[in-house]
């Protein structure tokens, strides 16, 4: 740094700055800034007296410059100050100073320096410099709250340059605050004379409008302006809104209708496009009464979106009021694809679209046909559909043509209301005009065993093909047969195999001593006697496959046949059955208890559930040592039986029907169930009697499960009549269709 003097302390003497500006110059021409502003810094500690009056001017002002050039802007004002007041006339001062006070909003220093400027400097000014003056000028004195004086220095500034678009801003908003509204339209209007672009064209526009409509209460003269700034700007979203907010204020209806139409034209996203055109729809039709433009506008909305019901609910109330059926159709069937497409597959939508396209067709279009599939379609979206399949029904029941989807509305009816016999009523007789005798006879005696009022004529049809007679399956059940129609559907596969892997394994260790049953070699039943259970005995068993039947025991006290759990295995009669003469009784025991002889459903005829639970748990554990659980002396007991008996191919397949059945919940109170109701097809099947069966079932000596006689009769009542069973009674020749 270039020292000015020893020490503070000594006299007064006027420096020579020559040196310090060659520094300077040196620091700016190096870009060093901040290093020329510690130079002059320095200068400054000095008194004002040690320098020349120019070189202080030079030395604050230079000062100045380098710190507002570093953007600190507050020490920059203070040094221009310190020139300022040394010399109110310094042009280099005046203008930087002034732009910074301008920017700083220091409104009371910044009027004095441009009347400063103006007193000393208008002349030699130029005219661009004067228009900036007085614009500075104007907004100083707006900041201070003299809005008369600011108003004059805009409009000498406006005086200079007519155009000045920044003077006619500051301008108008002076006058607006003064509160002359014909200042302020008249000011507005040079502003927009001012204007190059459209798009602030439009919006200075807009705000005269504004001002027509809100200071002078002019709303016809504020629509023509704004459709001005529409011209100049069709994209401005404000002005068209302010044009149907006032058009809708006046009754200018056609302007607004337009003006949500033009809305809709400018909208981002469909649902925006919909929503403006159903407003313009909504003014069509109540304020206009153009019902087909307001329709085309509504059905345009719901291609856009779907789920504006609002539209929809207009379109078919003009189709309503206009008669037109055909239209109508058309409006649902459109709204039903669009949602469709649109994957708005609203359940409570879809249910009233079908439901009012069905009466459409039921009530105006006269077309059955369509009429039924619509409402089946409604009865499809909800899960209790009674209502809607009734309403098909009734129509297809009196249309030969129908009959088909009369039948499955029917069963879809009783199915949901298994209460309602009168429906089943009407599904036979449907199947009594299709000429197909068995359904009708299998529903009839369905309600005959239920104690429905039969009249007389169906009462006879259900005793005519009623017989005592038990009727031979000649051809033993195939795979397809068990699987597809006569297995429960709640049978899982993988726990049956479970236990017919199980059942030799545990023989032994379920099984009792003919002695405990107090039998004897006498007891023994002869098959080849001819007696009539012996016949249906053997027949049942060819049926189910069986190369060797069960040996029979004889107890004079048993009721019925009980698997005896013997070693070796057998059945124990009785009386009652032996000797028997009813033979769709003795058909039924038979087959039930056949069927759960065999090897996959041995166990579950002779043990509770919780001992097929511990079984499955004891096999689950065997495949998987790697899983050990808690074991009591008795289930040692089984697992050691278990470990003995199953092994190579049989573990392999223990293994893989565990693992299988293990994928799922195993519920084996549900598979026992299960087990039980195949039973009981089995059984119908071959005695073909409900009554039978529900005499049977009431006084089983070996329950299977804690469910009531009425709820496993349910269960083979609803099978009786099911696709399944009628299907299996034409392929074992039992069908009254083919006599």
């Amino acid at each position: 740094m270039t020292e000015v003097a020893s020490t503070p302390d000594q006299s007064p003497e006027l420096v020579d700055l020559s040196k310090v500006k060659e520094k300077l110059t040196e620091f700016i021409q190096g870009g060093q800034l901040s290093h020329g502003v510690m130079l002059l810094e320095q200068i400054s500690r000095w008194p004002d007296s040690t320098r020349y009056l120019s070189d202080n001017l030079w030395l604050y002002g230079k000062l100045g410059d380098l710190q507002r050039a570093l953007e600190q802007e507050d020490d920059a004002m203070t040094s221009y100050q310190r020139a300022f007041e040394l010399d109110p006339r310094n042009l280099n001062v005046l203008r930087p100073y002034s732009d910074l006070l301008f920017h700083n909003q220091k409104n009371e220093e910044g009027l004095k320096v441009v009347q400063a400027m103006l007193l000393h400097h208008k002349r030699q000014l130029s005219d661009k410099e004067v228009v900036g003056i007085y614009r500075q000028l104007g907004t100083f004195y707006e900041g201070l709250g003299k809005l008369e004086k600011a108003q004059t220095s805009f409009e000498k500034a406006l005086e200079q340059d007519p155009m000045d678009q920044v003077s006619l801003s500051g301008l108008l908003r002076v006058v607006g605050q003064i509160g002359e509204p014909l200042d302020v339209i008249r000011v507005r209007q040079k502003l927009i004379r001012t204007l190059d672009d459209p798009i602030a064209r439009s919006h200075a526009l807009m705000a005269l409008g504004d001002d027509w409509a809100l200071e002078f209460n002019d709303p016809g003269r504020a629509l023509d302006v704004y459709e001005q700034a529409l011209i100049e700007n069709p994209q401005n979203k404000k002005v068209i809104e302010k044009i149907a907010r006032v058009g809708s204020e006046v009754g200018d209806w056609r302007r607004v209708s337009r003006a949500y139409f033009t809305l809709s034209q400018i909208a981002e996203t469909p649902a925006e496009q919909a929503e403006w055109i159903v407003r313009s729809s909504e003014v069509a039709r109540d304020e206009l009464w153009e019902s087909d433009k307001a329709l085309a506008g509504f059905r345009r909305a719901l291609e856009l979106d779907p789920s504006r019901l609002d539209a929809f609910k207009a379109v078919t109330s003009i189709l309503v009021d206009a008669k037109d059926w055909e239209g109508l159709e058309t409006a649902y069937v459109q709204l039903i694809s669009a949602n469709v497409e649109a994957g708005n597959n609203d359940p409570k939508l879809m249910y009233v679209l079908w439901q009012k396209l069905g009466e459409v067709y039921k009530l105006h279009l006269k077309r059955d046909q369509d009429a039924v599939f619509a409402y089946g379609q409604a009865a499809a979206q909800v899960a209790q559909g009674f209502d809607m399949h009734a309403e098909a029904a009734e129509i297809a029941e009196r249309n030969p043509d129908l009959a088909p989807a009369a039948i499955e509305h029917l069963k879809a009816m009783y199915k949901e209301r298994g209460d309602r016999l009168d429906v089943l009523e009407r599904l036979g007789r449907v199947y009594l005009k299709q000429k197909d005798v068995d359904r009708a006879w299998n529903i009839y005696r369905v309600l005959a065993h239920k104690k429905h009022p039969l009249d007389e004529k169906a009462s006879q049809f259900v005793a005519r093909f009623n017989t005592a007679l038990f009727r031979p399956i000649k051809n033993q059940f195939t795979s397809d047969m068990l699987n597809n129609h006569i297995f429960s559907k709640e049978l899982d596969a993988n726990v049956s195999e479970v236990f017919r892997i199980l059942k030799p394994a545990l023989e032994e260790w379920t099984g009792e001593a003919t002695s405990k049953w107090g039998l004897k070699r006498k007891n023994r039943v002869n098959l080849d006697e001819p007696l009539a259970f012996n016949r249906i005995y053997k027949s049942v068993g060819s049926t189910l496959g069986y190369q060797n039947l069960p040996e029979l025991w004889y107890k004079p006290e048993q009721e019925g046949i009980v698997n005896g759990a013997l070693v070796p295995e057998g059945m124990i009669a009785g009386d009652d059955i032996l000797a028997s003469g009813r033979e769709e009784y003795t058909a039924f025991i038979v087959g039930k208890q056949l069927f759960l002889f065999l090897a996959p459903f041995y166990l579950a005829a002779i043990r509770p559930a919780t001992d097929l639970q511990a079984f499955f748990m004891l096999a689950a554990s065997l495949v998987h040592p790697e899983r050990p659980i808690d074991l009591t002396k008795e289930s040692e007991q089984v697992l050691k039986h278990m470990k003995k008996k199953i092994k190579g191919p049989a573990f392999d397949q223990l293994k893989s029907a565990v693992d299988k059945a293990s994928r799922y919940e195993v519920d084996l109170v549900k598979w026992l169930n299960a087990v039980e109701d195949t039973a009981n097809r089995v059984g119908l099947i071959f005695c073909d009697d409900l009554d039978a069966a529900r005499e049977y079932l009431q006084n089983e000596p070996q329950k299977i499960g804690n469910r009531s006689v009425d709820q496993r009769m349910e269960t083979l009542i609803s099978y009786s009549i099911s696709s399944e069973y009628l299907e299996l009674r034409s392929r074992i020749g039992h069908s009254l269709n083919a006599g």
